[in-house]
């Protein structure tokens, strides 16, 4: 995502997903091995290969898990969807700018997501946001335990585990 489409999390009062379908109809949700697997079983034609991974194929330009009732969007996956259809509009960097700080890492809203300025605190969604977050944690965090020592599958890279627990793990270590 450019960065000129994102927003600092702290530039935020409120979000909620208002079910508009905006995400699903526009964006290209890449998948983890596990997840491509999942979703094959569900539908075996719901895959597509991109030059650099997996996606949820897209029919007449949106998610085919996509559907509409009442006017709203509703994702026929729901309980099953990908990781990043869970973390949309959060996107979680390892650098930015001050206002997007949120512990040792940086959290970032899209700015075109229409639930923004609806709904919740976003101080209060943070930690629900960061506990299913794929989020790069440092190469010192695998001697704490946060990394796996194996590599995936798919990348032949260790894998990070993080969470909003392990954050705070973290932070009060460094604290000592």
């Amino acid at each position: 995502m450019p960065p000129e489409e994102l927003v600092p999390w702290r530039d935020v009062e409120r979000w909620e997903c208002v079910r508009c379908g905006k995400c699903c109809k526009t964006l290209d949700v890449s998948l983890s091995f596990e997840e491509e697997e999942v979703l094959k079983t569900v539908r075996p034609d719901s895959v597509v290969y991109g030059k650099i991974g997996a996606y949820v194929r897209r029919v007449d330009g949106k998610c085919v898990f996509y559907a509409e009732k009442s006017g709203k969007g509703m994702c026929t996956i729901y309980s099953l969807r990908p990781k990043a259809c869970k973390l949309y509009p959060f996107y979680v960097r390892n650098s930015g700018p001050e206002n997007a700080r949120y512990g040792s890492f940086y959290v970032f809203l899209h700015r075109e997501c229409e639930g923004i300025g609806v709904g919740r605190p976003i101080a209060e969604i943070l930690p629900e946001v960061l506990n299913i977050s794929p989020v790069p944690v440092p190469e010192t965090s695998a001697s704490r335990g946060l990394c796996s020592e194996s590599p995936s599958r798919r990348s032949g890279r260790a894998s990070c585990k993080f969470s909003a627990h392990a954050l705070n793990r973290q932070s009060s270590s460094r604290s000592r």
